[in-house]
């Protein structure tokens, strides 16, 4: 499972709902995003039981995904990387997400960066506010 993404895009969209985060969650899920594609579209979702927080943006998907991002470190790798579109691989098998791009102007040995995601998990949910944060 694949998709492509802009960095920046995705970046300032993740920013956006991350305000729902605590950095000492009750759930340790409740540290994580939710990424949502159907046909094409991400949605992102972010809450802390209280709130909750969506934003969605067109990704390239030739398939529907659900998983559960680390937050903190997928903005980390993003703020890290120049404007430029990435391929995000999911790995079910080892839960492992693969970010890559040709175009990174780092060395080969760094030209892949990887964490560990959750598919198919039961999101929580709290009060939803939608935000389009550019």
């Amino acid at each position: 499972m694949k998709f492509i993404v802009n960095t920046n895009q995705l970046l300032n969209k993740l920013l956006g709902v991350s305000g729902t985060i605590v950095s000492k969650p009750v759930i340790p899920i409740l540290d994580h995003f939710l990424f949502d594609i159907k046909d094409g579209k991400l949605t992102i979702t972010a809450t802390d039981l209280e709130t909750s927080m969506s934003t969605s943006l067109d990704v390239q998907s030739d398939e529907d995904i659900r998983m559960a991002v680390p937050s903190k470190m997928c903005i980390e790798m993003l703020k890290a990387l120049p404007n430029q579109p990435v391929t995000f691989t999911l790995q079910a098998d080892t839960n492992i997400i693969e970010l890559k791009s040709e175009k990174l102007m780092l060395p080969s040995s760094i030209r892949r960066l990887s964490f560990v995601h959750i598919i198919s998990v039961p999101f929580p949910s709290g009060n939803l506010s939608e935000t389009n944060s550019k």
